[in-house]
């Protein structure tokens, strides 16, 4: 078992500093000006000590938890990270937990650390958390330069503030909190010059089907536009409630096709539109009428009949073979390689 507590330790093949010799600005001080010790949640020390007594091998997932969303609570525990790491990072209320004696050394241990070397950080995933204060949570981005992919919610500001400082993310969740937010959240998603992948979703509101004309003009090649109610609770039908009617499936399906219009030419395209109950045989025409679609998800979309539902497995089947068809030799020669 490791035993995090004192200078440098090994996991996996790796050392991890628990205290980093870096400091940022506003921790450049004598001993006597920096702020009182400040103690680890228990959760916290919790997660670290499973994780390092039970993890995988090359894996550094670590859970930073804040107390009340208050970013000071929480410090540094690694100083290198491989490049498939998951930083979760949570905002709860309080904590409630007996200590091991193991958990009360990092405890201990944790007030002493400093802020890490973020700089291979590939995935994160913020909860709770406003970026816009550059003093705490919002100095989080800028120590993570290679960011791809970010899970996210709050304001739209939080993801103005990624798109700003993660000039390499490639995939973005963001959980709109209202419908007030989406204009803005567009924006900023039509601002990552490398985004791939986007899901959007929708906290007890419909989309606009300007917004969904909106989110079909980014140059993305998987877009999911799902309900938070059907991914808390899939198997409730709510046919009172839809984020996606089948106009807006309309807007959608016009902005996709004109966009590769623009570009002279299709790409596989995903696409999800989970619990949007309301859509009839109307959204399947459109939906048809995407060049290329290589996956759809379509959950929760009570209304539709079986017959739409054979018409949209034979749209994604068609796209799949013109995918094979085009990348055909690039697959033998992959398998060739391998065996």
């Amino acid at each position: 078992m490791c035993r995090p507590l004192e200078g440098q330790h090994s996991t996996s093949g790796r050392q991890l500093d628990w205290r980093s010799n870096v400091l940022p600005s506003h921790m450049d001080a004598t001993p006597s000006e920096q702020q009182p010790q400040q103690h680890w949640p228990d959760v916290v020390i919790k997660n670290i000590a499973t994780h390092l007594s039970k993890g995988p091998e090359r894996t550094a997932l670590l859970h930073l938890v804040a107390m009340c969303g208050v970013s000071s609570h929480w410090r540094s525990v690694a100083r290198h990270l491989d490049t498939d790491t998951t930083l979760r990072f949570d905002s709860l209320d309080s904590f409630a937990a007996s200590l091991s004696p193991l958990e009360s050394k990092f405890r201990r241990a944790g007030s002493a650390a400093n802020w890490p070397v973020l700089s291979r950080l590939q995935r994160l995933h913020l909860v709770a958390v406003n970026l816009q204060d550059l003093s705490t949570s919002g100095s989080l981005l800028r120590k993570v330069p290679g960011l791809e992919a970010l899970v996210l919610d709050g304001p739209a500001s939080n993801l103005r503030m990624a798109t700003l400082y993660c000039p390499n993310l490639v995939e973005c969740n963001y959980r709109v909190p209202s419908e007030y937010c989406i204009d803005a959240a567009l924006y900023a998603l039509s601002q990552a010059p490398q985004l791939q992948v986007v899901e959007l979703t929708a906290s007890n509101f419909a989309f606009m089907p300007e917004q969904l004309r909106a989110a079909g003009a980014l140059d993305v090649s998987e877009l999911r536009i799902d309900s938070q109610l059907y991914k808390e609770q899939p198997s409730v039908t709510r046919t009172c409630y839809s984020h996606v009617d089948n106009e807006g499936v309309r807007a959608l399906v016009d902005s996709i096709c004109k966009r590769w219009t623009i570009q002279q030419g299709s790409r596989p395209f995903k696409l999800s539109l989970c619990g949007a109950s309301s859509l009839t045989h109307d959204a399947v025409a459109a939906l048809l009428r995407l060049p290329m679609l290589t996956e759809l998800n379509i959950g929760g979309c009570a209304r539709l009949t079986a017959m739409d539902k054979m018409r949209l497995v034979a749209k994604v089947k068609a796209g799949r073979e013109q995918l094979e068809s085009g990348l055909g030799s690039v697959r033998r020669h992959r398998h060739n390689l391998i065996m």
